[in-house]
């Protein structure tokens, strides 16, 4: 699909000066070295692609697991985002949080749905302008609570259009029971870990959503 692809191995913990995380981050997060590193790479990602023109990026945390066919459906929704001309956007690939885009809302042919908030920051689209609004924005207003957070700070302030792709493609491993992550592991690990996400994703994506 052409969307470029970059490790971000600097702005570990360790590395970001006390000077920096008062300057950048609130309170709340200057004092959590590992979550302001989380939210350091984040911006990384948007500002490396200011630096080499990149139209699109693709931003994935480390622990994310694809679904089946999700090149296809990524694909598509590229598609409709094209279709529809949208610009200064976020796609949310993942269902870390376990919403989806009701079954009365959803139309043939069509994957990209607007939103107000994201579904957390372990995988998501923006394009070029929407990279550019979150650095300006963070240029002027310090990180608040978490990447996800801040980016629904950035869509509140006029400055990033959110969508939702249905059918999600992602799911987040410190999340879903396959991963134990240094950061974050919520639900369990192991088969009771697997277990719990599968049962809840089954009603909330088959049944709840379904009837709504």
């Amino acid at each position: 699909m052409g969307i470029p692809a970059y490790y971000i191995m600097e702005g570990e913990a360790d590395e970001l000066s006390t000077a920096y995380l008062k300057e950048q981050f609130d309170e709340s997060i200057s004092s959590n070295p590992k979550l302001a590193s989380c939210c350091h790479k984040h911006l990384l990602a948007a500002k490396y692609a200011i630096e080499k023109g990149d139209q699109v990026i693709l931003v994935l945390e480390n622990d994310v697991f694809f679904e089946e066919n999700w090149e296809k459906e990524l694909a598509l929704a590229m598609k409709n985002l094209q279709d529809m001309k949208a610009s200064g956007y976020l796609l949310s690939l993942e269902d870390t949080t376990l919403r989806y885009v009701p079954r009365s809302q959803r139309r043939d042919g069509v994957v990209v749905y607007p939103n107000s908030i994201t579904r957390m920051a372990g995988a998501y689209v923006l394009d070029l302008q929407a990279c550019k609004n979150i650095v300006k924005y963070n240029s002027e207003n310090k990180v608040r609570l978490g990447p996800d957070w801040n980016l629904n700070y950035v869509h509140d302030a006029g400055l990033l259009n959110i969508y939702w792709m249905e059918p999600s493609i992602v799911e987040q491993g410190s999340h879903n029971g396959k991963m134990q992550t240094a950061f974050f592991t919520k639900g369990g690990t192991g088969f009771k870990g697997r277990w719990r996400w599968l049962s809840r994703k089954f009603y909330k994506k088959h049944v709840l959503y379904n009837l709504r």
